[in-house]
């Protein structure tokens, strides 16, 4: 056995004696390879190792991470071709395969020559590399007549037969971010890849990245760019940092488009929001603009960088501190006090949830503020939601109402730019063509043929497929007993705006309702609420003491809710941390019910084996913070009934 570095590679007598790759020196293909590219020394090996062996590959890594460079070197090397598909919801298994013409089928039959090759087919049969980019946004149906390619080397192919594969002829695919997509990988696809994680390179690889593509040889100008990147992927603010690409573009802009001995720092910080801001990704609490987030990690990697003389370093930004006219009619002691328990507060909710003084105190303070825009910069942020749960008791009614507005809109923001990501588009079903969906040409020709030559021809015998949502109805339960509170009611309300995004189309019923000893409905299932005001009526619960959770009673109303519309689906999502303090046992009434499943969004610190047998043909998710909720509701959605 072979070896590079201590790493262990499949010898050539591995291969069989047909293939291309039996006759290369793998030695001298990695030496070639790592000449062409910086870095990657682990992952060539390991990607050479999967090919020689003749795996598919699955490389995973954020997007910018040198994936399909790697690959085109790789080929470029081997002497191999590399034919590239672009994952997306429009390709299709007959895209992807082939399909027989139809105006040749009437004239002439299934035959051979009248069969369109996919880019499949094409590469099965010529070798090389089929790279699939972004491969969790092709749909399932697409994804299944890769299967058995992935496991046999071959495809059966109805009225055409069989193609198999040629010995060198490899899959390799790539996922942005692992696990997310339109599309959720099954496991019968997951199955046959060798999975290959790529990050984000050293700091002194990624400058030398830069040098590379851009030519330039000015060390403070890509120290700077690179700093930038590097720093995005660690901001509190964004869910997504910029790849090197985003250096690369603000050292070749400025190269390319400037003297240097005309630049100042405002030029330089245009040309970063032009190169960085349409890279990163916010977080869907984050309500600041990515040109306000580039300007602050600019501003501090241009501190850190020893700059050469012919840059302008005019100081055209100004820190704006704290004085006494932003909170009239505070002292100045107490300014900087609550200016410096809010920043606590802020980096930590947690730690202060006890501290009773804090929190009132901080009360009394913002209660003095009657103006409703200085209010508004005080509570605006991604902890707003905490701030407001944590503080609403201490506040009068203008201040927790600007509180309240405020925490409803990171709660909603949080909702809409989340849940996008894993829901299932629908069933594919075949029917007649209206206008819309994909022809299934087998089908219509087989439907044409049939009729015989004399028949006339309409629009009728065009078959197509398109996918159709079935009708569902859904009903989140709170649990609003005195445990959920103060923290574990924004939770809730976070679940109440990702489902009510979720069953937003026209054919789907919505409904809310909480309970503790009584259930109450939040929002009826036959009515149109908007979202915003369901959020923020789950906000304005309070904790009743002495108040008992009743399941019974509440499982009551819930079917009656769901059975008022006729749909196919009928789902439950009850948010509980399983306390079963009052009434009778709900389990009985659960299994006589006629809803499709019931499934649980399960809070810390509870009784967790009751919460398992409430659940019905449904899951348990396990909920502790804002992002599993959106994670644990996908998941869901994504289990087939």
């Amino acid at each position: 056995m072979k070896t590079i570095d201590g790493a262990s590679l499949p010898q050539e007598e591995d291969l069989c004696c047909n293939s291309k790759l039996a006759s290369c020196d793998v030695r001298e293909i990695y030496k070639r390879v790592t000449s062409l590219v910086v870095g990657r020394r682990r992952e060539l090996k390991l990607i050479l190792s999967a090919i020689f062996s003749g795996k598919a590959v699955l490389l995973v890594g954020p997007p910018g991470t040198s994936k399909s460079t790697l690959l085109h070197a790789l080929c470029r090397t081997l002497g191999m071709c590399l034919h590239y598909i672009e994952g997306n919801a429009d390709l299709t298994a007959s895209k992807l395969v082939g399909y027989f013409d139809p105006a040749a089928v009437l004239q002439s039959g299934y035959i051979p020559e009248n069969f369109n090759k996919g880019i499949l087919t094409r590469a099965m049969e010529s070798g090389g590399i089929l790279y699939i980019e972004d491969i969790n946004r092709i749909p399932p149906d697409a994804l299944n007549a890769l299967v058995t390619v992935l496991s046999e080397g071959e495809i059966h192919i109805p009225r055409y037969g069989r193609i198999n594969a040629l010995n060198d002829f490899r899959i390799v695919a790539s996922l942005s971010v692992f696990g997310i997509g339109p599309t959720k990988l099954s496991r019968a696809i997951l199955d046959r890849f060798v999975k290959i994680n790529l990050g984000y390179q050293s700091e002194e690889e990624e400058k030398e990245i830069v040098r590379r593509m851009t030519k330039c040889e000015i060390s403070w100008l890509i120290n700077l760019g690179v700093k930038i990147a590097r720093e995005t992927r660690k901001h509190p603010d964004l869910r997504l940092g910029a790849s090197v690409r985003g250096a690369i573009d603000f050292v070749s802009l400025i190269v390319d488009l400037t003297q240097l001995d005309s630049l100042h720092e405002g030029y330089l910080l245009e040309i970063a929001n032009l190169s960085f801001s349409s890279k990163i990704w916010k977080k869907a609490s984050c309500e600041r603009t990515e040109e306000e987030i580039v300007g602050e990690l600019f501003r501090d990697a241009l501190s850190n960088i020893s700059i050469e003389n012919s840059l302008k370093t005019t100081d055209v930004y100004e820190k704006g501190e704290i004085s006494g006219d932003i909170w009239p009619g505070l002292d100045e002691a107490r300014i900087k006090r609550m200016s410096r328990w809010l920043k606590l507060l802020r980096q930590n909710v947690n730690s202060h949830r006890r501290n009773l003084y804090l929190l009132s105190t901080l009360g009394d303070y913002l209660s003095q503020i009657k103006n409703v825009d200085m209010l508004k910069d005080i509570f605006r942020g991604p902890a707003s939601p905490e701030l407001y749960l944590l503080m609403r008791h201490t506040l009068d009614e203008q201040t927790k109402a600007v509180a309240r507005e405020l925490a409803t809109h990171v709660i909603m923001n949080r909702a809409h730019n989340l849940t996008f990501f894993g829901l299932r588009t629908g069933e594919r079903k075949r029917c007649r063509f209206d206008g819309d969906g994909l022809i299934d040409i087998d089908r219509t020709v087989e439907n044409i043929v049939e009729k015989g030559e004399k028949y006339n021809l309409s629009m009728d015998d065009i078959i197509v497929t398109k996918r159709e949502r079935a009708k569902r109805t859904c009903l989140l339960m709170i649990d609003a007993s005195e445990s959920m509170f103060p923290m574990k009611i924004g939770l809730a309300a976070l679940a109440a705006a990702v489902l009510s995004y979720c069953y937003s189309s026209k054919d789907d019923f919505y409904g809310v309702i909480a309970f503790h000893s009584l259930p109450f409905i939040l929002k009826p299932i036959e009515q149109d609420i908007p979202v915003d005001k369901i959020v923020e009526d789950i906000l304005t619960l309070n904790a009743t003491r002495g108040s008992f959770t009743n399941y019974y009673r509440a499982f009551n109303v819930a079917f009656s809710e769901v059975s008022k519309m006729p749909s196919s689906r009928m789902e439950i999502f009850l948010m509980t941390d399983g306390a079963w303090t009052v009434g009778e046992d709900p389990r009985p009434l659960i299994r006589k019910s006629d809803v499709s499943r019931i499934n649980i969004l399960y809070l810390e610190r509870g009784d967790f084996q009751f919460a398992k047998e409430l659940a019905y043909k449904g899951q348990v998710i396990k909920i502790d913070d804002w992002p599993s909720i959106v994670k644990g509701i996908n998941q869901i959605m994504n289990t087939p009934y």
